[in-house]
């Protein structure tokens, strides 16, 4: 069986999903910066949504009962640091790797809010559990004489993969999206979890606040924005910034397990001086690959549409629990008919979510709501694509595959997930397929069916493949993120 493979990317410039930051110290702008580094939890989050089961992903061990507690005392032994709690320590594992934290997955700790030895704030990953009450740390800085350490005044939480699916009020999707700013300096990788040094706990943060859409033929934008006010008394020098997303959970409202997407090393220190306040605008941009008005004369165009940023735009700025549980879902299953409602078989059609194709190879725009967006009653196709079934030009849409895990590249600092979905030709004419589209579920309650065009990439000539009578042609999207 022939495979027809196409890409969708993020962190690509006019690519798909591209990150831009304007940094400003009391109004005065000071410079644009473009940012280069999403990490792994971005497409982890994105895979998660479309993939509607369970898929790893980045909670506390506690689930839904989360626990954080506070350092009692730090401790340096045989080069490396060794953290002391009131906390039970020992419970973060219960249930992951026993006695040994490290024993299949890595288990990190998050610490907020020292300012007596500021370093130790950040996302260190655990050696080993000795005991009920301390763990050790590995590569934590220890250029530090521990007595100086205040007791009680960091706070510990734990952090490790965990497969869930993003119906846990627990641990929603993309849920309050937030800048935040530190002091560390480690370079960049794809399996970040956290800033190296983060110093938010230090600083006053001013309420956030996210833009609405802005949209035209060849891109969509929304900002995430927040202000820091520095009153430690002292100048800070920032050094690294990011996105990340704060969960507000049912039984215990919290504030500390982050979910990071991106993060920056700046080139040069950023002097923040006692008293001001920096403020950080993100721009979240999504634009179309090779945007341009021929299709046939300049070359394939495509990627997100506007539901899609709709969608992530939405969860920015949610800040409950409802309305959420099946937004994007790609699941589908063309001949099972299955679908998000238990009534499927009566109401609805599987095949609409998911991978589908079409006839019309006009350009994309960023407003396209359907595939075939020119047709008409004089045109050979149909808006929508192609439809579900076994006459001359119809398809059978076989159920959609989708990788059970995001797959995270350390080497080439990438990560992706495929998407997949195999069509049979029943018919007795070819179909010559000029179009691909994805449909996810953008329903506004957790059990509503609307199925909505989230992308789509219309094909050159030399891109175009057909499916003869009688043939099956499996079609495969890879959605990829580049650090």
């Amino acid at each position: 069986m022939n495979t027809i493979s196409q890409t969708l990317s993020i962190g690509t410039p006019k690519s798909g999903l591209d990150l831009f930051c304007n940094v400003s110290i009391d109004g005065q702008h000071l410079f644009r910066m473009h940012c280069e580094s999403f990490v792994g939890n971005l497409l982890r989050d994105v895979h998660g949504m479309m993939h509607g089961g369970k898929t790893d992903r980045l909670i506390s061990p506690g689930d839904d009962y989360v626990q954080d507690g506070k350092i009692t005392s730090l401790h340096i032994v045989d080069g490396a640091l060794e953290i002391y709690s009131q906390y039970y320590l020992e419970y973060i594992f219960s249930g992951m790797h026993g006695v040994n934290p490290n024993g299949e997955k890595p288990v990190w700790v998050h610490i907020w809010g020292c300012s007596s030895v500021p370093q130790i704030n950040g996302t260190w990953e655990v050696e080993s559990t000795y005991g009920d009450y301390y763990i050790r740390l590995k590569d934590a800085p220890t250029n530090f004489d521990p007595a100086i350490y205040v007791a009680d005044q960091a706070q510990v939480i734990a952090k490790h993969y965990h497969p869930i699916t993003t119906t846990e009020s627990y641990c929603p999707p993309f849920r309050v999206i937030l800048p935040t700013i530190g002091q560390g300096s480690r370079p960049v990788s794809i399996s970040d979890v956290g800033l190296h040094n983060p110093i938010d706990a230090l600083l006053a943060r001013g309420a956030r606040s996210v833009s609405g859409v802005i949209t035209d033929q060849q891109k969509s934008v929304f900002t995430v924005s927040a202000p820091f006010t520095n009153g430690s008394g002292g100048d800070l020098a920032i050094t690294e910034m990011g996105l990340m997303t704060h969960i507000n959970v049912n039984r215990h409202e919290i504030n500390t397990i982050a979910t990071l997407y991106a993060r920056d090393v700046l080139p040069a220190a950023l002097n923040l001086p006692n008293g001001k306040t920096l403020t950080l605008d993100y721009e979240c941009r999504f634009e179309l690959e090779n945007f341009n008005q021929d299709t046939d004369l300049n070359g394939s165009n495509g990627g997100f549409t506007a539901e899609f940023v709709g969608a992530l735009r939405r969860q920015a700025v949610e800040n409950t629990n409802t309305n959420w549980r099946d937004l994007m879902c790609i699941g589908g299953g063309g001949t099972s008919m299955t679908s998000l409602e238990r009534r499927a078989s009566e109401v609805n059609k599987g095949w609409h979510l998911g991978l589908r194709l079409g006839q019309s190879n006009k350009f994309v725009s960023m407003t396209d709501a359907d595939l075939s967006p020119d047709a008409t009653q004089e045109t050979p196709y149909n808006l929508g694509g192609i439809t579900h079934g076994s006459g001359d030009g119809q398809l059978i849409h076989h159920g959609m595959l989708i990788d059970d895990q995001v797959t995270i590249d350390e080497v080439n600092n990438e990560a992706h997930f495929n998407l997949a979905r195999v069509f049979e030709n029943r018919g007795t004419t070819d179909i010559t397929i000029k179009e691909v589209g994805i449909y996810a579920n953008r329903g506004d309650d957790y059990d509503e069916w609307i199925p909505k065009l989230v992308a789509r990439r219309a094909l050159a000539p030399a891109d175009q493949f057909t499916i003869m009578a009688g043939q099956m042609r499996k079609v495969n999207y890879k959605i990829k993120m580049v650090v």
